[in-house]
């Protein structure tokens, strides 16, 4: 595989409804998916991108919450499974990959890596962003994802 170019940016705050749950990592989606039914169902105005936030990787378990961004004035009712939130800005690292999924993991791998062979302070939890995603595309070779993992802005020497 070759070098991974890790970029820094700074996300916004963001109003979402979410769902948390700790589920197999192959399942990922499928709380992503459950949640955008939620949404359907209830006509609730939904933006892009989708994404989730692993919260702390349990081995072959994952501690994971999918988010979705809601439309300007969308204030759907919550319940027991789906809360809505603000996700506040960060600063943080990231790699694009492009392509099906079966890669991220080992992407995700490596950023840590990079990460800590450059004593950058780094968060546990990380993001997977869906930029281009099935709703997009039918070809998963053009799907678009960003891995983002939080990070301490004056622990990079720039």
């Amino acid at each position: 595989m070759r070098q991974l170019k890790v970029e820094f940016k700074e996300t916004g705050p963001i109003r979402v409804i979410s769902s948390r749950k700790i589920i197999p990592k192959n399942k990922i989606l499928d709380l992503l998916d459950d949640l955008l039914c939620w949404a359907f169902d209830r006509i609730v105005g939904i933006g892009d991108p989708h994404f989730v936030i692993v919260h702390k990787d349990l081995g072959d378990k994952v501690d994971v919450e999918a988010c979705i961004p809601l439309l300007e004035g969308e204030y759907p009712e919550e319940d027991e499974d789906v809360k809505v939130k603000e996700i506040s800005s960060e600063y943080v690292a990231y790699v694009v990959h492009r392509g099906r999924y079966d890669g991220l993991e080992e992407k995700i791998r490596l950023l840590y890596e990079i990460l800590k062979r450059k004593k950058i302070e780094f968060s546990e939890s990380y993001r997977i962003v869906y930029v281009v995603d099935f709703f997009e595309t039918s070809n998963p070779n053009e799907y678009v994802t960003e891995i983002q993992v939080p990070v301490k802005k004056c622990s990079i020497e720039e």
